[in-house]
């Protein structure tokens, strides 16, 4: 008996002087959140600022697209006819037409994509 109460004391003593690892606790301080969101709301604007410059070279594009349209429509199409004024028919009314007459002016696919822009964008609303 007087072995059994030695080796229990001897346990605990052990155990209690062993060295215990504590596991890190990962606290969030306000700090911490205050620059969570800041960080956020950084990718946030860096990706609408990224989204507006793709929405100006698209737009640019977009727009050179016309001055070629313009520039072809000018002076391909009056080749057969005297061109028509572009405010005086609907976008609708332009497809049918450029449908027909592409061909005809012998304009390339992006010939007629570029005269498709300047019409369509200066149709008739």
């Amino acid at each position: 008996m007087k072995k059994t109460i030695i080796i229990f004391f001897s346990a605990i003593l052990v155990s209690a002087c062993s060295q215990k690892t504590i596991s890190p606790v990962q606290s969030t301080t306000a700090s911490d959140a205050a620059t969570a969101q800041a960080e956020a709301a950084k990718m946030e604007a860096a990706k609408v600022e990224a989204a507006k410059v793709e929405t100006v070279k698209v737009e640019a594009a977009h727009a050179e697209m016309v001055l070629q349209g313009k520039s072809l429509y000018s002076t391909k199409c009056n080749t057969c006819h005297a061109v028509k004024t572009v405010e005086n028919y609907t976008a609708t009314s332009w497809t049918g037409i450029l449908k027909s007459m592409a061909p005809n002016a012998k304009l390339t696919e992006l010939e007629t994509q570029q005269v498709t822009a300047y019409v369509i964008a200066n149709a008739k609303k």
